[in-house]
């Protein structure tokens, strides 16, 4: 099961890139618009995850670019 610590370890990873390559990959606000479950929820971290990476995964391949060669492993 994903951990806040988790999340933002993915988040810091995303802005990164986006620094290296000026794409927009990461928005932690759209992410918690898309989740359904409250904070307290087991599964919230693990939806905030799930939402990240498709995202972070869709924007890329909209922008032309392979979220998975960018961060260096599968996440999409």
């Amino acid at each position: 099961m994903a951990t806040r610590e988790d999340y933002e370890a993915l988040n810091a990873e995303l802005v990164a890139i986006e620094e290296r390559t000026g794409l927009y990959l990461a928005d932690m606000c759209i992410d918690r618009e898309n989740v359904d479950t409250d904070e307290n929820d087991a599964s919230y971290w693990e939806a905030m995850m799930s939402t990240a990476r498709l995202s972070a995964g869709m924007r890329a391949e909209e922008a032309g670019h392979d979220i998975n060669k960018l961060i260096g492993r599968v996440i999409y």
